[in-house]
């Protein structure tokens, strides 16, 4: 894998405001999803899962995270970069040979009810929930984030949830989602 593909920081900063699609894709790779908005914008999404070991008393106590590198890049109708946001974030969990797996926090109702839009701000949600997995961009230029939570059995995922939130310009909660994930 390239530095681009990696989303390491020495490509994020070959990236600029102007450049053309086919400049950012000969940088990055294919990206794992891209949309077109009717506003005539586009949006490349780029993200690859590195994962990372923590030394621990033994295999069954270590706690291992995975660390997610997520490139959102908004396109101009013309095809140019308008605007991108990079971030890495994680996800934290405990595997076991032969047994159920969890990564990330789960994503209590109650808790999300708390959720309030146009009131609850980043820092609010963060309290209740934790840091966001990622942080992105959608067709429009509004600010996304994502917490993620999955459950799988010997390395494998089979089900998880996911909360979206879109931020306004105030970064208030301008509208949230929480969906149900099967692999």
């Amino acid at each position: 894998m390239t530095a681009g593909q990696k989303l390491e920081s020495q490509a994020i900063n070959e990236l600029q405001e102007g450049q053309a699609r086919a400049e950012v894709r000969r940088l990055f790779g294919t990206p794992k999803r891209s949309e077109i908005g009717s506003n005539g914008k586009s949006l490349d999404v780029f993200n690859v899962d590195l994962p990372r070991i923590s030394p621990g008393a033994g295999a069954r106590s270590r706690v291992n995270t995975i660390e997610v590198r997520s490139l959102h890049i908004l396109y101009s109708a013309e095809g140019r970069v308008e605007r991108y946001l990079y971030h890495v974030g994680e996800a934290k969990f405990r595997p076991g040979p032969g047994q159920q797996w969890q990564a990330g926090a789960w994503l209590d109702q109650n808790r999300l009810s708390n959720i309030k839009r146009g009131v609850s701000g980043c820092a609010d949600v963060v309290a209740m929930i934790g840091p966001a997995t990622v942080h992105g961009l959608n067709v429009y230029g509004s600010e996304v984030w994502s917490w993620i939570f999955v459950v799988g059995r010997d390395g494998r995922r089979s089900t998880g949830r996911e909360l979206l939130v879109m931020w306004d310009a105030h970064s208030l909660v301008r509208d949230y989602i929480v969906r149900e994930i099967q692999f």
